[in-house]
């Protein structure tokens, strides 16, 4: 996207910001295909009941991780899109929906990425003690 006159310099950077956020929300489906493969081999290699339950379990989580992310990633093309058509002159620009529209993408970002490390952690920790 180009900045053009016809779009504000906080506008400007809900754009950075957003890229920034879609560059992290590729990152974590490319961590959660990993993450799969993870679940997938243990599961595969573990004798204990215990061990199989909460692998599952972390898999379930994993999936609804993965349809959350989705939708914020929807959110956030939307937003970049609004902000692109600003920029190009084709759309006037709405501040006051643009930043609400930041605002939210912030708050849901924060939770997404918060749960995300904590499953990662629990992944690990379970592989970690998985003989």
């Amino acid at each position: 996207m180009e900045t053009s006159d016809n779009l504000s310099s906080q506008s400007a950077q809900y754009y950075v910001i957003a890229e920034r956020w879609a560059s992290d929300l590729e990152f974590f489906n490319v961590e959660s295909n990993f993450f799969h493969h993870l679940l997938n081999k243990y599961a595969n290699s573990s004798s204990s009941t215990t061990d199989l339950e909460k692998l599952k379990k972390l898999g379930e989580e994993l999936k609804v991780l993965e349809e959350e992310r989705q939708k914020v990633q929807t959110l956030v093309n939307e937003l970049l899109r609004q902000i692109a058509l600003v920029a190009e002159g084709k759309e006037h620009e709405n501040n006051e929906s643009i930043e609400t529209k930041h605002t939210t993408l912030e708050s849901l970002m924060v939770e997404l990425t918060e749960r995300y490390r904590k499953l990662k952690r629990e992944l690990f920790l379970t592989v970690e003690n998985i003989n």
